[in-house]
């Protein structure tokens, strides 16, 4: 290494900030990413391309700040995919066996106040009471087998 100290991050992250940044080259240019995100054009070359698999810390903390930036700014809505994450991180403290019920817990919670403030529920929110809906029926398949 040339000095530089690696940032060990979740895996789930650095694939979080990867597709933001994919999908942030596909609606304008890896200039224009580069140049929002402070990270060079030549990295963020080499990372929607496939090029590197190495992420180090300064270039994850910079991702990092630009995801929150353009989040915050209101210019890249929440996928399905980013809300699930980051759910799963929020809910991680919790015993595997009970986050599944917490993530219906808390996508209903989410559901009440949108519908309480006459604000339309985003598509993301559906996905993920889907998703837990399909996982709570696999859970209870695998239970019934278990017993048979």
């Amino acid at each position: 290494m040339t000095g530089r100290v690696r940032l060990v991050a979740a895996s789930g992250e650095i694939a979080l900030l990867l597709a933001a940044v994919r999908l942030a080259v596909a609606r304008s240019s890896i200039r224009a990413v580069a140049n929002g995100s402070g990270v060079s054009h030549g990295c963020i070359h080499a990372l929607v391309s496939g090029s590197t698999h190495r992420v180090y810390g300064t270039t994850i903390e910079k991702l990092r700040a630009w995801y929150l930036r353009q989040w915050a700014a209101g210019r890249d809505s929440l996928t399905p995919e980013v809300a699930a994450y980051l759910v799963e991180q929020v809910l991680a403290p919790l015993a595997p066996g009970s986050r599944n019920r917490a993530a219906v817990e808390l996508a209903g919670a989410l559901e009440r106040i949108y519908d309480s403030e006459g604000t339309p529920r985003p598509a993301w929110l559906d996905r993920i009471r889907e998703e837990c809906r399909l996982s709570t029926m696999d859970e209870i398949d695998q239970r019934g087998e278990q017993h048979r």
